[in-house]
């Protein structure tokens, strides 16, 4: 993980970008719930703050390399009291040992040195700090110590301050990001004359270091950098290879920073986001940057959200990449190597990362990847879904878009179940990768082909059922009665449904079948779909809004994935007596309903007509399967309530063969 973040370092530098350097022994504060905790001249806790955001707070580590070491003024303390004494802190007692690496600093500092004086001098016990604090906890902070209390290692997070009685209005409080810097600017300064050797990556002869600071970053929690450069490695140490590669301490320090730069909140979505891990509701680091160009592309151009959003139904890639494209297309001229590089970094343990995927992408492949991917996601039929919207709580209707390329794992790995309400619900099965997304979406990969064919058998495994599913939502949406109403199907699953339609689309592009609307086993498809849109007519103006649980086209669905032709065959034969009661009705007006039976009607014979039966294969492949499923979902925005008789064709073009029927 070294190497590759030394290579992010020399890229910055090459644009010009400079990263604050931070001491080895400072360390930020986790960005999750912190509290801050004002203590008056004894040392005892008065007021409590609590923060949930990054603050740009660092408390200072006794030894950088160490585990469990000791800290100020940002320290961990055990929940549950008992396994404390009438010892001080060990915080405290870091405290005193300060005071004199803290004797001669800047008046700016003068809130800190107060805090260390009186921390340092405090005769506090570890107990009784406890009790005083947990007085003045707020209320859901004490409901996490019951929830914990089978857990004897769960501890606060606390940043000690003086009350405001206790500090100098002038200068900063010791609780900010000001403060932290002037820490570290005087701990810099302090460095004693270093250790001189080789430095494995350049070869010059400087300072070289074996102390690597402890590093927080986003999704991954506390991060360390290693090098076999340490004596805390022993099995090193027993073959006398500590030295074997050294590294400067300039070097680590600019891997420290970049880190910091890279992984700021401010750049979330543009050089880092969070993605799907191997493993259950987790997630993976996401690093992306250019190796080229200049700062512009760095700071504008969204590199992370373009491999990193994952099942969002509402993102919209072509959105995304049509000013994104314009821009590396403007680049690319003064810089024909630009390239961008994927670094993602996955969690094995507390404290221990690896590098789970690291890859260059010319800007030439991604904007073909990203040209092909979009023209793939056309070719699909649109599909309409009501989605709950969180900020009115009511539905909104949503038309699947072209996905990004991440939601492609996202959605296979996910394995469908329905209850006896049909409502579905979703288990996670880690098949497909993230770096095998990344191949079928570059198609540059010497097994993109193969991992392509791999995605779309598993897709259309995985959320096929979700997709016949679909097909009988047009019946529920006038089943208002039903006690499920819009929802029936599951919100997940419509939200994944969404992506999976033009999944399959790119997909059957990828590897060749852009005509696949033309073949006979679309057309059965749609030919089902058309079905059941004159049945659900049927039962609308005959049966008086009665509806049956399947229309006639999707209760074939399930066997057309198997015996096409007999599905053919005998949904004709159920579909006879619709046939004859469309051919009967009378439109009397441009505003009659009727029109959309008279419409639905010349489609089924004009499809029919395009359907060759010899052409049904003996046995579906997924590609049959790919295809069929794209068929019967061809006119799913028609479907919509939202549709009406205006938006259809003029009657004379659709009805002037309706008394021949095929």
């Amino acid at each position: 993980m070294f190497s590759e973040l030394v290579q992010a370092a020399r890229t910055l530098d090459r644009l010009g970008i400079v990263c604050p350097q931070w001491h080895p022994r400072l360390a930020p504060m986790p960005g999750d719930t912190m509290f801050v905790v004002s203590v008056d001249q004894s040392g005892l806790p008065v007021e409590v703050e609590m923060l949930k955001t990054d603050t740009g707070l660092h408390k200072i580590r006794e030894d950088a390399a160490a585990k469990n070491t000791a800290s100020f003024p940002g320290f961990n303390l055990l929940i549950d009291a008992s396994k404390l004494n009438s010892s001080p802190l060990r915080a405290f007692e870091y405290a005193a040992r300060l005071q004199v690496e803290f004797a001669d600093a800047v008046p700016e500092l003068i809130n800190f040195t107060r805090l260390l004086d009186v921390i340092g001098n405090s005769t506090l016990s570890a107990t009784d700090f406890h009790s005083a604090l947990v007085a003045l906890l707020p209320a859901s902070s004490l409901a996490r110590k019951v929830k914990f209390k089978d857990d004897k290692n769960k501890k606060y997070s606390l940043y000690l301050d003086l009350i405001p009685a206790l500090r100098d209005p002038i200068q900063p409080r010791v609780a900010h990001s000001k403060t932290s810097a002037l820490i570290n600017q005087h701990l810099l300064a302090r460095v004693s004359v270093p250790q001189l050797g080789i430095d494995h990556y350049s070869g010059e002869h400087v300072a070289i270091t074996n102390a690597f600071p402890s590093l927080s970053a986003p999704i991954l929690g506390q991060l360390k950098l290693y090098s076999l450069n340490t004596d805390a490695i022993s099995a090193l140490s027993r073959y006398e290879l500590t030295n074997a590669f050294t590294v400067s301490m300039a070097l680590v320090q600019s891997v420290s920073a970049t880190l910091n730069y890279l992984t700021a909140d401010s750049r979330k979505g543009k050089t880092w986001c969070p993605v799907p891990s191997q493993k259950t509701k987790e997630s993976d680091l996401l690093i992306a940057y250019f190796n080229g160009g200049d700062r512009e592309l760095l700071d504008t151009f969204p590199s992370a959200d373009m491999f990193g959003v994952t099942d969002s139904s509402d993102a919209d890639f072509a959105a995304l990449c049509e000013p994104a494209i314009q821009l590396l297309k403007a680049k690319l001229p003064a810089n024909p190597e630009l390239s961008t590089r994927l670094l993602v970094l996955h969690k094995v343990s507390r404290g221990v990362q690896q590098v789970a995927l690291c890859r260059d992408i010319h800007v030439r492949d991604l904007i073909e990847a990203c040209t092909q991917w979009q023209a793939g996601a056309l070719l699909a039929p649109e599909i309409r879904l009501p989605v709950m919207d969180k900020k009115t709580s009511k539905p909104r209707w949503l038309t699947s878009r072209a996905p990004y390329p991440l939601a492609l794992s996202s959605t296979i790995n996910r394995v469908w179940k329905t209850d006896p309400d049909e409502v579905f619900s979703c288990d996670y099965q880690y098949a497909f990768s993230a770096s095998d997304a990344y191949d079928v979406f570059l198609w540059h990969s010497p097994l993109a082909r193969q991992k392509t064919e791999r995605a779309l058998t598993l897709l259309v495994e995985r959320i096929g059922r979700v997709l016949s599913a679909i097909g009988r939502y047009q019946v529920q949406t006038y089943k208002r009665e039903n006690r499920h109403g819009y929802y029936v199907v599951g919100e997940d699953a419509r939200k994944y449904a969404l992506n999976a339609m033009p999944l399959i689309g790119i997909l059957l592009f990828r590897i060749g079948h852009s005509n696949y609307m033309n073949t006979s086993i679309t057309q059965l498809g749609h030919l089902l779909q058309l079905m059941d849109g004159l049945h659900l007519q049927y039962c609308r103006h005959v049966r008086k809004g009665d509806m049956p649980t399947q229309l006639i086209g999707n209760s074939f669905f399930n066997a057309a994935l198997t015996r096409p032709l007999d599905a053919f065959v005998n949904a004709n034969t159920r579909l006879q007596p619709y046939r004859a009661w469309a051919q009967t009705v009378r439109v009397t007006g441009p505003e009659c309903e009727l029109r959309l039976v008279k419409y639905l009607l010349g489609q089924i014979n004009v499809c029919s007509g395009l359907i060759d039966p010899t052409q049904f294969p003996a046995k579906m492949t997924t590609l049959d399967k790919a295809k069929f499923i794209c068929g019967y979902h061809l006119g799913n925005s028609f479907q919509s309530t939202q549709c009406s008789p205006d938006t259809l064709q003029p009657i004379k073009d659709t009805i002037k063969n309706d008394n021949d029927p095929k």
